[in-house]
């Protein structure tokens, strides 16, 4: 039986030495995985927070659309009003060089009336 003892007793001690072996085992990969999923929350977090961030900058960007559209429709708009003044502009300083082009030709005209008039007085 002392035999047989014996071989209980290392048979035990085998089985504690395994089964230490595995606790050590899997400590160490409850640590590693701990450590993992301390960097993934930390990880979501700045994930999380990114996207806020990205989020309020991307509504920032779209007013800023939105408003840059209204400036450019207005200008547009303030664009065809000045080519509206500038054709009617135009036409009016052609009618205006017509009408001083008509008052030219009568002055020369008063003008040769007056130097034939002055010429038949003097006769």
């Amino acid at each position: 039986m002392s035999r047989l003892q014996g071989l209980l007793i290392v048979g035990l001690a085998i089985t504690v030495a395994v089964l230490g072996f595995n606790y050590y085992v899997a400590i160490t990969r409850n640590s590693e995985t701990s450590r993992e999923l301390s960097r993934v929350r930390l990880q979501l977090r700045e994930g999380t927070a990114g996207r806020t961030e990205t989020l309020k900058k991307f509504e920032l960007c779209r007013s800023d659309v939105v408003a840059a559209g209204e400036v450019s429709k207005k200008l547009d708009d303030d664009v065809k009003k000045k080519s509206q003044m500038i054709a009617e502009l135009t036409k009016q300083i052609g009618d205006s060089r017509k009408r001083e082009s008509k008052l030219k030709e009568e002055v020369e005209s008063l003008n040769a009336h007056l130097s034939a008039a002055n010429t038949n007085a003097k006769v």
